[in-house]
């Protein structure tokens, strides 16, 4: 009966993600972004009927930028 009476509720914050968590989670953040530039490279090298054709807009590529990297 005592101890149901000395229950406390604890406010937690919400748990920070640990260094190593973030840190993966923006080395996947940036290499997301590295692709989709890289992607947009080759997708820009269709013609607009091909590029219609499966969804995408010569000028939305153009406006998210291009890259082709070897590394």
């Amino acid at each position: 009966m005592i101890l149901s009476a000395m229950t406390t509720e604890f406010d937690f914050a919400p748990a920070q993600k640990g260094f190593f968590a973030r840190l993966f989670d923006r080395l996947v953040e940036a290499r997301q972004k590295e692709t989709q530039l890289m992607v947009n490279h080759y997708l820009l090298k269709l013609s607009d009927e091909e590029l219609k054709a499966v969804g995408y807009d010569r000028k939305t590529l153009q406006a998210q930028g291009s890259k082709l990297s070897i590394l």
